[in-house]
């Protein structure tokens, strides 16, 4: 993100939130790497438990106008900013990317997988957000106004923080678009158990929000 990603005129903010019981070698690395980029933020937030809670933790500092969440695993196009802020501008509260599977060719179920998201985000929210102007927020390669993401925040208690998110910003009147052109790679699970334990996370989720 620090080298790809093309930044804005006001600049870039990069803001690493990250809960861990114990230090890790790799903390070493990445503070050597935020002496070298000081737009790199490290937030280890202390008694945290949840992607949740990291995310709220990072609201308390971020300061700029448009807030982009992504996970760990993600590698953003280098004109995501560009082409989500001029949803922005148009009135929109929230834009959510497109994202596509990088480790399609890994097994039989990493290629299904990516067959399934680019069924999602490339044809079907496309498609609704077109007829109903409407969409949500799925977790990552969401660009948020900031004021509006600091207002709605994520529930913690909640096992998919980001449709409860998203149905909370809805109800609030707040606006939200897909755009499949803002591209985002992530990674698929390569195991039938670690797929499983994802899936089932997603459909307790669901149910709960409903």
């Amino acid at each position: 993100i620090l080298t790809t990603v093309e930044r804005p005129a006001a600049g870039l903010e990069v803001i690493l939130a990250y809960n861990t019981p114990v230090d890790l070698e790799i903390e070493d690395e990445l503070r050597q790497l935020a002496q070298l980029h000081p737009e790199l933020r490290l937030l280890r937030v202390e008694g945290s438990h949840s992607k949740a809670e990291n995310l709220n933790a990072a609201l308390e500092i971020v300061t700029g106008e448009i807030t982009c969440i992504l996970d760990a695993d993600h590698h953003p196009a280098g004109d995501c900013f560009y082409r989500a802020w001029r949803w922005l501008e148009y009135g929109y509260d929230i834009v959510q990317g497109r994202n596509i599977i990088r480790n399609h060719n890994r097994n039989l179920l990493t290629q299904n997988i990516a067959v399934e998201f680019e069924s999602l985000y490339g044809v079907s929210h496309a498609a609704k957000s077109f007829l109903t102007d409407s969409s949500i927020f799925g977790g990552s390669n969401g660009y948020w106004r900031t004021s509006v993401l600091k207002r709605i925040r994520f529930n913690p208690a909640m096992l998919t923080e980001d449709i409860d998110a998203s149905m909370r910003t809805l109800l609030s009147g707040y606006r939200i678009l897909h755009d499949r052109s803002i591209i985002t790679t992530e990674l698929a699970p390569e195991d039938f158990q670690s797929f499983w334990f994802q899936r089932k996370r997603w459909a307790q989720g669901w149910l709960e929000v409903s």
